[in-house]
């Protein structure tokens, strides 16, 4: 029959015919193309690949971009990977790739986005998925159990989905993650080797960036330990001229990194240590592990305690330096000196009560004790003469208990201190009726002099109990009919109070003894006054609490002069006090 017996309907099934072939050859021819074309483009892109891969220093890969490498590689239209936790199970869809992101919007609408959910085990998947490469007719034989059926129904309209591939990534038969590779209708899966090799190369990066984050995170840790630490880790070379030092050097020392390294410790240590260092620096290079103890100086000239334990470096049986860590142990030792301070201070404390104090009663009950027993014999004068000698027992054993007292509570800081202005004069006018009396006992002349009115900061009873003090002792180590001068003298931030006498003096042994409590320097006085230098401490707590300093001047048989220093009543004076 020819072209023009046939009928309309027969001519458009022919040519429906002749079009199904045409589309069937065109993509048949269109696939070898595809496969014959890419195989040097493939290798191109997968070279490419792996040298980025070894390049690659950032914290976090680009999944999108290892993504479209597969997708280009693959023939899929679009690409999901998915990275394992370390149980090896659960996963997370960490990038989708061919998506549009409006569409990705859309199903997170529907409340089911894809791109950062996290999927719980499924170990029908994962039996589905032993093998490197897995194909799947339909998504829902891949996700059906997980995916509600309406969603698959979205992506099958949306998508034209047909077949779905799994290509796992494995490093060392450890399943790293995979890619789920979805394929449109009349589309497959090509270069199956290169996308094997593809997903080797994947697992190994993978797994290198997972060991290099790893091993950046405790060198972070290591670092941050290190930096955070008190102590400093160093190392010298055979020479001792340091190679390292970790960064809170500088914050400990002053000096930067840079004045330091190649630099001898030597340089950074007071002068009487250096013989020692390079003693014990022989030793340490010679195989001793050594712990000592030597005075730093800072750059700004301060003066540190550090603790070094060091120990030989060691390389083919060879010393090549020394490594050791510094600590700093200033505290502790004026810690250390404090608590000396305090077992001396206690020790003299125990010894006045038990020798000094003890005398004191000792003349009081045995003069009282005399009387008691002799009181009918004596006659007026007698009795006068003991009761005397009692009073100034009695007030001598006072005046003890009392410097006693005070001296304690100056250690406990109980002692109020209530800074204010005063002035000198005044505070001379209120304790001098209370020495008078002392001073006309021996003759001797008191003079008061100042330059002009002059206002201190300072609290009351401590001043008072300072010029008192000094007062009494210049009076008690002065001979009858001698004098006592008093002057005080206003300098730019503070004033300077002087008390002089022309008493008996000190020679330097006993200077050197002063404002110690560990020392006993009892002398009696010019008349026999006894004492026990709890006063002069007072004296050295109370100036020092102002922020002041007291120092004497003394020759033996030429007499003394105490000075001490108190902040004056103006700004410069204020800030001392504070």
């Amino acid at each position: 029959m020819e072209t023009g017996d046939k009928t309309k309907e027969e001519l458009l099934k022919e040519l429906q015919e002749l079009r199904k072939t045409y589309n069937s050859l065109k993509a048949t021819i269109e696939k070898e193309h595809v496969i014959k074309k890419d195989e040097d483009y493939v290798l191109k892109k997968l070279i490419h690949a792996a040298e980025e891969f070894i390049q690659f220093t950032a914290d976090t890969p680009d999944y999108k971009k290892i993504l479209r490498v597969i997708i280009d590689i693959s023939g899929a239209k679009y690409a999901a990977l998915n990275i394992f936790d370390e149980n090896g199970l659960d996963f997370t869809t960490v990038a989708l790739e061919g998506v549009k992101e409006n569409i990705q919007k859309g199903m997170e609408i529907l409340g089911f986005g894809f791109k950062n959910k996290h999927w719980k085990h499924d170990p029908i998947r994962a039996e589905k998925t032993k093998n490197v490469i897995t194909r799947f007719m339909h998504l829902n034989e891949l996700t059906g159990r997980v995916i509600p059926k309406n969603v698959i129904y979205l992506i099958d309209k949306t998508f034209h989905i047909e077949e779905t591939f799994v290509v796992k990534i494995v490093k060392d038969e450890k399943v790293l993650g995979d890619f789920t590779l979805l394929f449109e209708k009349g589309r497959t899966l090509i270069n199956s080797s290169y996308v094997e090799l593809y997903a080797n190369q994947v697992g190994l990066f993978l797994e290198r960036h997972k060991l290099t984050n790893f091993l950046s995170g405790s060198e972070k840790k290591y670092r941050m330990l290190v930096e955070n630490l008190n102590e400093i880790i160093y190392t010298l070379d055979k020479k001792g001229k340091i190679t390292y030092l970790s960064s809170n050097f500088e914050a400990i020392f002053g000096y930067a990194y840079a004045e330091v390294v190649g630099k001898s410790f030597t340089e950074f240590m007071g002068s009487n240590e250096l013989k020692n260092q390079n003693r014990q620096f022989v030793r340490v290079i010679k195989g001793v592990v050594l712990l000592s103890e030597y005075r730093f100086l800072t750059k700004d000239g301060r003066t540190l305690w550090l603790r070094t334990s060091a120990k030989p470096i060691k390389k083919g049986g060879h010393v090549t330096g020394v490594q050791g860590v510094l600590t700093d142990i200033t505290d502790l030792k004026e810690s250390e000196a404090k608590l000396q301070k305090l077992n001396a201070d206690k020790d003299r404390f125990i010894s006045i009560l038990s020798h000094d104090l003890k005398s004191q009663f000792n003349a009081l009950l045995g003069l009282s004790e005399l009387l008691t027993q002799n009181i009918r014999e004596y006659d007026t004068n007698k009795i006068e003469f003991f009761a005397s000698h009692i009073n100034k027992a009695a007030r001598n054993t006072y005046n003890l208990l009392e410097d006693l007292l005070k001296w304690a509570r100056a250690q406990q800081g109980s002692i109020p201190f209530n800074p204010q202005s005063l002035n000198i004069a005044e505070i001379w006018e209120d304790i001098f009726t209370e020495i008078s009396q002392n001073a006309d006992a021996k003759s001797i002349s008191i003079n008061y002099s100042a330059t002009k009115l002059i206002n201190v900061i300072a609290d009351a009873d401590a001043i008072k109990t300072v010029l008192r003090n000094l007062v009494s002792n210049a009076i008690k180590f002065t001979n009858n009919g001698g004098a006592i001068n008093i002057t005080a003298v206003q300098t730019e931030s503070e004033v300077k109070i002087s008390v002089s006498d022309n008493g008996i003096g000190m020679g330097p042994d006993k200077l050197a003894k002063l404002f110690n409590i560990s020392e006993d320097i009892t002398t009696k006085g010019t008349a026999q006054e006894s004492g026990t230098g709890l006063g002069l401490l007072l004296c050295k707590e109370f100036v020092e609490k102002h922020g002041g300093e007291i120092w004497v001047e003394s020759k033996k048989g030429k007499g003394s002069v105490f000075h001490f220093t108190i902040p004056g009543n103006t700004d410069d004076g204020l800030r001392i006090l504070q």
